[in-house]
């Protein structure tokens, strides 16, 4: 719960400025309560576990009678907020050049020898592993962070096509760092993050705006220097540094700087305890292999080893889940 819940962040935060402060609590039975729901919400196969969250939140907020909301949504990708725009550089000058046998033997050791991972995610570790194997080549790099390829989409497959998108025009900028922040701005932003919440919102007759996309804001943040949106923050290397001394004029230092977390549930564990059922239904062998478009021995395989722990599969079997649920509603 502690890796997942800011409530109580949140409300010293509200405390403080004197705002009316409300939680949402996503339970287990919540999101079973309206997991059915999501497939009618995207009416695409969507995948991104956050999603879940995001449409219990939008219910709550119209429900207390609540039309327009204000969202966060461009801050992160305009102002270097996220922890791949601080890491990537790092592992690329670190492990570029580095041959890649020597890569690999790392990864290996990483993988299996007992070392602290320093509080990351099994997911962020994971990406970590498959950043350094990636090093090197910046459009390489950016794509081993958006998915772990273990079992890619064409092995997974019954229909073998190639349609990876071309990213390399995204690449063009002088840093790294604005590399992959326009590639998130063009990709992760416009096909994810404003997909998932328009959806979500719109379900619920909720209308959102995005204040940090107004297209002089948007303007302003591409052109101003680097050092202020990636920079050391009261002695710590962080992102989004302009936006946190503007805040820091109005919110305490001790109530500001937090480590980031993603908006999200522990999808993991509870696929492996009150989603199991639910998920293994989805992933009927019987049914994938009357379907047709999935081997469903890959994903027997990607499901076992989930449950018996001895990989953490949470990101592959929530894309496999949300493509059928969308195949059993619209199929």
């Amino acid at each position: 719960k502690d890796n997942y819940d800011e409530s109580g962040f949140a409300k010293k935060i509200a405390h403080y400025l004197g705002t009316e402060h409300t939680e949402v609590l996503v339970s287990p039975s919540e999101v079973l309560r309206v997991i059915d729901s999501i497939a009618k919400v995207y009416s695409e196969p969507f995948s991104d576990s956050s999603q879940v969250p995001t449409n219990i939140i939008c219910e709550n907020i119209k429900s207390q009678g609540i039309s327009v909301a204000l969202t966060g949504d461009g801050a992160d990708e305009l102002f270097g907020g996220y922890s791949r725009h601080l890491l990537l550089p790092k592992v690329n000058k670190y492990f570029g050049n580095m041959p890649f046998y020597l890569r690999k033997l790392l990864v290996y050791f990483l993988q299996y020898y007992p070392i602290s991972k320093n509080g990351l995610e099994v997911d962020k570790f994971q990406k970590l592993r498959s950043s350094i194997l990636s090093a090197g080549k910046i459009e390489d790099i950016y794509n081993s962070v958006k998915m772990i390829q273990n079992y890619t989409v064409n092995e997974l497959c019954i229909f073998k096509e190639n349609n990876s998108e071309k990213v390399e025009k995204y690449y063009r900028y002088k840093t790294i760092e604005e590399s992959l922040m326009i590639s998130d701005i063009l990709t992760y932003l416009h096909s994810d993050i404003l997909v998932k919440l328009d959806r979500a919102s719109m379900f619920s007759s909720l209308e959102t705006r995005a204040p940090f996309l107004d297209n002089r804001i948007a303007e302003i943040a591409w052109i101003i220097p680097l050092s202020l949106k990636i920079n050391k923050f009261k002695g710590k290397k962080s992102g989004k540094i302009i936006l946190r001394r503007i805040l820091s004029k109005y919110i305490p230092d001790k109530l500001l700087n937090r480590p980031k977390q993603g908006f999200t549930m522990p999808t993991g564990p509870w696929l492996k305890g009150p989603l199991k059922n639910w998920a293994k239904d989805l992933l009927s062998y019987e049914t994938i292999k009357k379907q047709g478009f999935i081997d469903p021995k890959i994903v027997e395989t990607i499901l076992n080893n989930h449950l018996n722990g001895s990989e953490d599969n949470t990101s592959r079997l929530w894309n496999i889940l949300m493509w059928q649920a969308w195949l059993n509603e619209w199929y």
